[in-house]
């Protein structure tokens, strides 16, 4: 439930980032509502960055631990990574964030042009 939460941290590429990123986005959906919801979050994002490369840069990991967050939403990028690191580096990751007794959130990437998914840009 929304209302229950009050931090987000979000770790992603630049499809959490770009056109002033998701978390921007939903502080204002969550100040829009009627009461307007108490929110506030926080970001570790890299471009072009897959859950792999984000572990091994430290910095989401200390994001991680750095605040208490409610939600954790790990964000994967599906060209540049494989199945095998995406089950392993989304467990490390996951694992991370209960230690934090956060709740992990997995966002898929959405469909689009690079991928070849024919979605329109």
């Amino acid at each position: 439930m929304l209302s229950a939460i009050a931090r987000i941290l979000f770790i992603g590429d630049s499809l959490t980032y770009y056109h002033d990123g998701i978390y921007t986005h939903l502080e204002k959906l969550a100040a829009a509502a009627n009461p307007p919801i108490a929110l506030t979050t926080g970001k570790s994002v890299f471009g072009g960055a897959f859950l792999h490369r984000l572990w091994d840069l430290k910095e989401p990991v200390k994001a991680i631990n750095a605040a208490p967050y409610d939600v954790v939403v790990l964000q994967e990028d599906i060209p540049e990574t494989t199945v095998a690191d995406f089950r392993e580096y989304a467990r490390k990751f996951v694992a991370e964030v209960g230690k934090n007794h956060a709740q992990p959130l997995l966002l898929m990437a959405w469909a689009y042009p690079r991928l070849g998914c024919g979605a329109a840009t």
